[in-house]
């Protein structure tokens, strides 16, 4: 059966748009509404061709250009489960989510599978909510640290699934993996998109280590992230620019400079803002709330 791309179209034009930091509005404007243009990255219309060539036209984008990154865009199917888990976690699709963990948690009842395990605790980390009769027991995080240390090749998959796991791991495991890493970035850092998974996930053990105060390890994943980022074109990894200045706004919060902490992660959301990426906003806003909250709990012990 020939694979249909037309799944992938809005998902590459927002990757497209994002890049070339084009706001929403001039990406739409003459083409469509807003509504249109949200709903058409998020997957959740079609638009006709004429729409999309204007589309294109206004990010400044060439079909030719646009046509391969979509025909490039095939996923494994682990890799299409991130893909549909990031994506509903945008749109705040709960019910999605939980119909997603209901699948998995079957498919693990049938048979084990440590893949599906990580998907699972994956999936509770996104929906924040564990359920009584499915803790996340130590004997389960146990199991996921044999598997990430026991691996000897990191693909997309692996790298996207422990870094959004880091917190929830022992940061001993964090540092031996991430160390691991560090090792292999020449070939890690081939491929632009391991490349800017393999920076995210420095930056999110960062928010870990930052979190439980531990700064002088957060401090070693911030430095090799910027000296690592430093490599590349601002232009490839303009969200991981953004992140890496939150995190040192956060770093510099719980430290104690709370005024240049402040005005770090607020900078950051402004500019979310001012790029029109809402899902981001209230994100970053979640996670600026939950900073300020750590830090005036700590201040009144």
């Amino acid at each position: 059966m020939k694979e249909s791309y037309e799944m992938y179209y809005g998902e590459v034009f927002r990757a497209f748009r994002i890049r070339k930091r084009i706001s929403e509005k001039r990406a739409y404007e003459g083409v469509c509404s807003r509504s249109t243009l949200r709903n058409f990255e998020m997957g959740r219309r079609k638009i006709s061709i004429n729409k999309l060539i204007g589309l294109l036209e206004n990010i400044e984008v060439t079909e030719a250009d646009y046509f391969a990154a979509v025909k490039n865009y095939k996923l494994s199917k682990n890799e299409r489960f991130l893909k549909d888990v990031f994506h509903f976690y945008r749109i705040n699709d709960h019910n999605a989510l939980q119909a997603m963990l209901k699948a998995k948690r079957l498919s693990l009842s049938r048979r084990w599978n440590d893949v599906n395990h990580l998907h699972i605790l994956l999936l509770y980390v996104f929906l924040d909510e564990l359920k009584p009769d499915f803790q996340i027991s130590q004997k389960e995080l146990t199991r996921a640290s044999k598997y990430f240390s026991s691996l000897d090749k990191w693909t997309y998959h692996e790298i996207t699934l422990f870094g959004n796991l880091a917190h929830v791991l022992t940061m001993g495991l964090v540092s031996s993996v991430i160390d691991g890493f560090l090792k292999q970035k020449e070939t890690l850092f081939a491929d632009r998109i391991m490349r800017g998974r393999l920076i995210r996930t420095l930056l999110n053990a960062s928010y870990s280590f930052i979190g439980q105060k531990n700064l002088d390890e957060a401090g070693y994943f911030l430095n090799h992230a910027e000296s690592l980022m430093a490599t590349q074109k601002k232009e490839d990894i303009i969200f991981e620019h953004y992140m890496l200045k939150f995190m040192k706004g956060f770093y510099c919060l719980v430290d104690g400079d709370v005024d240049e902490g402040q005005e770090s992660m607020k900078a950051v959301i402004n500019l979310f803002k001012i790029i029109e990426i809402p899902e981001l906003v209230e994100r970053y806003k979640y996670y600026y709330k939950k900073a300020m909250k750590q830090v005036k709990a700590e201040t009144e012990e």
